[in-house]
């Protein structure tokens, strides 16, 4: 193989790389259990951020649905959401494995139906 043919394969495979690995990572999200970990640690203000963002924002995209499947007072503080969600883990409501998304839909839309 000569000197260009080899240079542009290495150019298609280094263009490529990125679009693999944001494709794994945009299939496999954040982990449900790994979310519970963070929501659960007393110890961290890293953690509790990380926690009560992620919920806060899925709280903002589902409030933004013509259809939410739960609906959230507006002055609810978000750790109502944060010990609502470590509940759902501690009792076992939720299996290991699944998403953090699919957890908390699931955890918010049981803790605060749509009247």
């Amino acid at each position: 193989m000569g000197t260009i043919a080899m240079r542009r394969l290495l150019t298609v495979l280094l263009c490529l790389t990125p679009a693999v690995a944001a494709a794994q990572s945009a299939t496999t999200g954040k982990d449900g259990y790994e979310l519970f970990i963070q929501c659960d640690s007393d110890n961290s203000a890293f953690n509790q951020g990380v926690c009560l963002g992620y919920l806060g924002a899925l709280v903002d995209l589902e409030a933004a649905t013509a259809e939410p499947d739960f609906c959230v007072p507006a002055d609810e503080p978000l750790s109502v959401l944060q010990r609502a969600y470590v509940a759902a883990f501690q009792s076992g409501g939720i299996p290991r494995g699944t998403s953090a998304t699919a957890a908390a839909l699931q955890i918010l839309a049981a803790a605060f139906p749509c009247q």
